[in-house]
């Protein structure tokens, strides 16, 4: 019995063999994710390994109408790249902080430095020196 493959792409196809080869060659479950890892986040790194028909069914633009398009209560609305950014934190199990968090402090921490030095420049031109 040969493979079916919805997405027949190289990618994806590449992909495979690969997962087969790693697992193979595998002494158990846990080397083979551990080997698998890499290969996973270097899948979901290319934007394209999901052909753009695919992204668009499954998140149709939409267009919003006052007073006749439906509002989710939680005010999500998550799209293909949001998915992406998901399935990423999951397959490194990070479901709270993890790398995009520290990134996140960095940014927030030289922009908090940034606001500081403006402040402190505007301070001294409207209260003078001392």
């Amino acid at each position: 019995m040969s493979d079916e493959f919805v997405l027949r792409t190289a990618v994806v196809r590449a992909f495979v063999e690969d997962v087969q080869a790693t697992i193979a060659a595998a002494s158990s479950p846990e080397q083979a994710c551990d080997a698998l890892r890499p290969r996973f986040a270097e899948l979901l790194a290319d934007p394209h390994w999901l052909p753009a028909e695919y992204q668009a069914a499954a998140f149709p633009g939409r267009v919003f109408v006052p007073g006749e398009t439906p509002v989710p209560v939680s005010g999500k609305v998550l799209d293909a790249a949001e998915m992406r950014l998901l399935v990423d934190s999951a397959l490194d199990f990070w479901l709270t902080a993890d790398r995009y968090a520290a990134q996140f402090e960095q940014d927030g921490e030289e922009c908090a430095l940034s606001i500081a030095r403006v402040l402190a420049l505007a301070s001294v031109r409207l209260l003078g020196p001392g």
